[in-house]
C-alpha cells in the first residue's frame, strides 16, 4: 500500500504559487525544531494567536518534540519552506492528529506566516492534508478556530467539500467529510501520476501481471 500513497515518507514537492512565489513541501522532521523557534521571532504574535488560540511567546522542549517528532500516520505534518532544506526558512505548516477514541476522525491545524498569506499557500497545504488523511483511513477532519478568523473561513469555503459549522461564543468548530473529496487526479494530478508510477514499478518488481483473461 505504501507505494500507492500520494504522501509517502519521502514526499517532496515543489509548488508554484501566484506572483512568482515558489515553495517546497515535505514532511516535518525532528531536526525542524529550529524552524518553529525562529518562526516565533519572524512572524507576528497575531498569527500565532490565531494558530494556537492563545498568546505564544516560546515553545517548551515537550511542545517542540510534539510538533516535530511525528509518525506521519496518526499524526502527520507538512511544512513549507523557501528553498534548499539545509538553508530553509519556514513559511507554513499544516497537520492532523487522529483521535484515539475515534480513529476515523482527526483534528487539523494550519499556520501560514504573515508574509506568505493570500498566495493560496494555506489552501494548497489544506488540500494535501485532506488527501493525506483520507489515504490514512481518516473520514472526517475537525477544526477549531476563533470565529473572527475571517481568513480561515474564506479558506474553508474554497475547499472542494462543504463544511459543517458550529458556533459557540468566540469559537467556531467545523468538520469536513473526506468521503466527498473528488479523485486526487482532479485536484492533485501531478502527485496522482507519481503515485501511479510508483505503484506500477512496485507491481513489476513483484511480478504482477494481473488476472488471466478468460
Amino acid at each position: 500500500m505504501g507505494e500507492s500513497l500520494l504522501f509517502t515518507p519521502n514526499y517532496f514537492e515543489r509548488l508554484r504559487l501566484p506572483k512568482g512565489l515558489t515553495v517546497y513541501l515535505r514532511h516535518v522532521r525532528p531536526e525542524d525544531k529550529s524552524l518553529y523557534v525562529e518562526g516565533l521571532k519572524r512572524y507576528s504574535k497575531n498569527s500565532f494567536y490565531f494558530r494556537f488560540m492563545s498568546a505564544k511567546t516560546h515553545f517548551t522542549e515537550a511542545e517542540l518534540a510534539y510538533l516535530t517528532e511525528v509518525d506521519q500516520w496518526n499524526h502527520l505534518c507538512l511544512v513549507a519552506g523557501s528553498g534548499p532544506w539545509d538553508k530553509v526558512v519556514g513559511l507554513a505548516s499544516g497537520r492532523f492528529v487522529r483521535f484515539k477514541d475515534d480513529p476515523t476522525t482527526a483534528e487539523f491545524a494550519l499556520f501560514v506566516g504573515d508574509s506568505y498569506q493570500r498566495y493560496g499557500l494555506g489552501r494548497a497545504i489544506m488540500l494535501r492534508l485532506m488527501y493525506a488523511a483520507k489515504e490514512r483511513e481518516v473520514q472526517t477532519l475537525f477544526g477549531e478556530m476563533f470565529r473572527d478568523n475571517s481568513a480561515m473561513f474564506h479558506l474553508v469555503d474554497s475547499l472542494p467539500v462543504p463544511a459543517n459549522w458550529e458556533l459557540e461564543g468566540p469559537v467556531a468548530r467545523m468538520t469536513l467529510s473526506l468521503e466527498c473529496l473528488p479523485p486526487a487526479e482532479e485536484l492533485l494530478p501531478e502527485l496522482a501520476r507519481k503515485a501511479e508510477r510508483r505503484r506500477s514499478k512496485s507491481e513489476k518488481r513483484l511480478g504482477f501481471r494481473g488476472k488471466p483473461s478468460n
